[in-house]
């Protein structure tokens, strides 16, 4: 039997979409400094898409997401339930609290010793996800739009990398019933 060579064209253009729709895998790039030093700018990536996957991620996984129309990366800080520290102040941006600046600020705020803003407990809805960049000085993130849901999450990445070590001392509180 010949095989004609639209027909061996046809099967492989076939094969190819069967695999792109039905394997759960992309690649992707890295587009900008927030996720530096852990993830460089144009560094490639694998995500897992399956919704499964997606909606179960912890602390520390790395997701890809989409927001008003564009596509970001971050860490997952806090899942559902999982609580966070912020400062908040007047005209700025709120900062997340690191493990060695919760008892002075709260102290502080308790003794109303200067006005260093307000410290609020933030804990993560059902069905979202506090995200972070790994460069938290150039990092647009859930502190200044909130919690994504986790029908936005696209994917989630496999292997990622271990996180810069200034985002593992940020003030952590795991809800009930999460895993560690």
């Amino acid at each position: 039997m010949v095989w004609s060579k639209q027909w061996v064209l046809g099967a492989l253009a076939t094969g190819l979409a069967a695999t792109y729709l039905f394997v759960p895998y992309r690649l992707g790039v890295v587009c900008g400094d927030s996720m530096d030093p852990s993830m460089r700018n144009g560094q490639v990536y694998l995500i897992n898409q399956n919704k499964q996957e997606n909606e179960s991620a912890k602390a520390g996984d790395v997701v890809v997401f989409k927001r008003d129309g564009a596509q970001y990366i971050k860490r997952v800080l806090a899942a559902p339930g999982d609580s966070i520290y912020l400062m908040r102040q007047e005209g700025a941006d709120d900062f997340l609290v690191m493990d060695w600046q919760y008892s002075f600020l709260k102290s502080a705020q308790t003794r109303k010793a200067f006005n260093t803003g307000k410290m609020v407990k933030r804990t993560v809805p059902p069905g979202h996800y506090f995200v972070v960049g790994d460069n938290l000085d150039h990092s647009t993130d859930s502190r200044s739009f909130g919690p994504i849901a986790t029908e936005s999450v696209i994917g989630k990445l496999v292997s990622p990398p271990k996180a810069v070590p200034r985002i593992h001392r940020v003030v952590f509180h795991q809800g009930a019933g999460q895993g560690a």
